[in-house]
């Protein structure tokens, strides 16, 4: 789309990316950056915008993908944190990009636009070393499958080779 933009001068515009943006999971999705490219630049026709030729990228896109590069990938890029807060502190509400982000992924993360931090009351998953080491018996047993022939023919000789080929007559 921005390509046939740019290239050929075709006007475009777009449809839905807010709502993309909402259903698009897990957070870390790397479809989440182009499309807060997109929607940040292109004409958005259910807000009443005409098709058109996106200009040069203004000068907040840059901080913007910044901030969504960081939700999605805090790990990886720490540096970025305090330049994503100070972002959202001022930015969170607007209607151009509060969409961008999600108010649990801010929570979890810890920045402005999130709700207050939850304590965990949930045990892990992993509290008992071994399943039945808290007392309780396990789901499933831990027991090792055992594989059956198939059903056969009983007047069927055994196929020859292996172990289950070996006869008990030596010749």
């Amino acid at each position: 789309m921005l390509t046939a933009a740019v290239y050929y001068d075709v006007p475009i515009a777009r449809v839905g990316t807010a709502e993309v943006l909402e259903r698009l999971t897990p957070f870390e999705n790397s479809n989440r950056i182009p499309l807060t490219v997109v929607d940040h630049l292109v004409a958005d026709l259910e807000r009443g915008e005409e098709p058109a030729i996106p200009g040069p990228a203004p000068a907040s896109l840059t901080p913007l993908v910044r901030a969504v590069g960081y939700c999605m990938r805090h790990k990886a890029h720490p540096g970025l944190r305090e330049e994503a807060a100070a972002f959202l502190a001022d930015h969170h509400a607007d209607p151009g990009t509060a969409h961008h982000f999600t108010a649990e992924r801010l929570t979890e993360l810890g920045l402005p636009g999130g709700g207050p931090a939850r304590e965990r009351t949930d045990t892990p998953a992993c509290a008992a070393p071994w399943p039945g080491a808290d007392g309780a018996e396990p789901a499933t047993p831990n027991r090792r499958r055992r594989t059956r022939a198939p059903n056969r023919d009983p007047e069927q000789a055994p196929p020859s080779g292996g172990a289950a080929g070996i006869s008990a007559r030596r010749t």
